[in-house]
């Protein structure tokens, strides 16, 4: 088999079958699937994908605290009266369900890239963020419709 960069020393699954590199140089392929496999580079993709979600979900989170605001703003001045706070609700809400699509898109890529191999691999920490993230936005989707429900009652 020709070498075409060092052995690695961490282990290294392959992202198609989970196979574990570690004794096979960089840059082989897969004795088990075939597939070519460059243990650095899919490191590297599988953090840029961790950071750019995690940095998606930041966004929906600012998206949906904005969203929040919009529709509190508008129900509370609405109800002293202000009737032109009304677009500023619907304006709200069409921000929270624009944060709602990004989200699921999100997880959807997230469940993709659990059900690889090498998911379970990758540093407990970043798995840990990615986590936290999704719990906090998942809560925040919750906010609304628990503050809708005590409103209704209030009101």
């Amino acid at each position: 088999m020709e070498s075409h960069g060092p052995i690695v020393d961490q282990p290294v699954p392959c992202p198609y079958c989970g196979y574990d590199l570690r004794a096979h140089p960089e840059g082989a392929t897969c004795p088990e699937c075939g597939q070519w496999v460059l243990a650095g580079q899919w490191r590297w993709e599988m953090s840029r994908w961790f950071d750019g979600r995690v940095l998606d979900l930041w966004c929906v989170s600012v998206i949906q605290i904005t969203a929040i605001a919009m529709v509190l703003f508008s129900v509370v001045t609405f109800a002293f009266g202000q009737v032109w706070t009304a677009g500023l609700g619907a304006a709200g809400l069409a921000y929270a369900l624009t944060a709602l699509v990004w989200y699921v898109i999100i997880l959807a890529s997230f469940v993709k890239n659990v059900r690889r191999p090498g998911f379970w691999n990758y540093p407990k920490r970043h798995r840990k963020r990615l986590f936290a993230w999704l719990l906090a936005d998942a809560l925040l989707f919750l906010t609304p419709v628990a503050i809708g429900g005590l409103l209704w009652i209030i009101i």
